[in-house]
């Protein structure tokens, strides 16, 4: 008996220690899987919590959890193609490069017998004295010879300032013309004035040079240039 009695008393500590280590298990047990099931959620990209501020210790944890999972996602999301930045080129421009023309055939003001030259003859000649008569019979303000003035009007009204100004035009022209032709340019104000006050010829015999002329014949001509340039100014 008293075998017995020391060996029951141990079978009862015995089944409760393992009662209690079985219900501290259990609630092990459930307690993880309640915390599994509600707190946390395993995927594809890492484990998740779903209110991690009730965890002490894990919210840190899970936002870097979180924030790498994250950047995988958008990393591996379908990205929408970009294209390539268009650079527009502008051809460069071609060189420009000036082409030296020919000398103009034609002046661009050609001394043609205006008001300005008509009155600056006129005042050289006579003093724009309709009435004078030169030395060698010369006619008109602008000092015509008769032989000339015949080639160009049947009229004898040397004195009257609308028949000698058409008759000046004329012969003006005419000179202006055969200047032309010989030299191949445009004759200017000195030109005409020397072949209106010398004989037909002079100036070509003189290779139409300015230097080789009679002092006086010089002199008279730049007087005209002078007076034609002041009215123009």
């Amino acid at each position: 008996m008293r075998r017995n009695e020391r060996i029951l008393p141990t079978v009862p500590a015995t089944l409760a220690g393992a009662a209690a280590v079985f219900v501290l298990f259990a609630f092990c047990v459930l307690w993880t899987a309640r915390v599994d099931h509600s707190e946390r959620t395993v995927g594809k990209y890492g484990a998740f919590t779903r209110n991690p501020a009730t965890m002490s210790g894990v919210a840190e944890s899970v936002q870097v959890v979180y924030s790498l999972a994250s950047r995988q996602i958008v990393s591996k999301a379908h990205q929408l193609p970009v294209s390539a930045p268009i650079i527009r080129t502008v051809p460069a421009a071609a060189p420009t490069v000036a082409v030296r023309g020919l000398p103009p055939t034609v002046s661009p003001k050609p001394a043609v017998l205006d008001n300005r030259r008509l009155f600056a003859l006129g005042a050289i000649e006579t003093g724009n004295n309709d009435s004078e008569i030169g030395q060698a019979g010369e006619v008109s303000r602008y000092q015509i010879m008769p032989s000339v003035w015949k080639h160009y009007s049947h009229s004898s009204y040397y004195d009257n300032p609308q028949v000698s100004r058409a008759v000046a035009q004329q012969h003006w022209s005419s000179l202006r013309a055969s200047f032309k032709k010989k030299t191949g340019r445009e004759p200017d104000n000195f030109d005409m004035y020397v072949l209106w006050n010398t004989c037909y010829g002079y100036y070509a015999n003189k290779g139409f040079q300015p230097a080789r002329l009679d002092p006086a014949v010089r002199d008279r001509a730049q007087r005209f240039v002078n007076l034609v340039e002041r009215g123009e100014s």
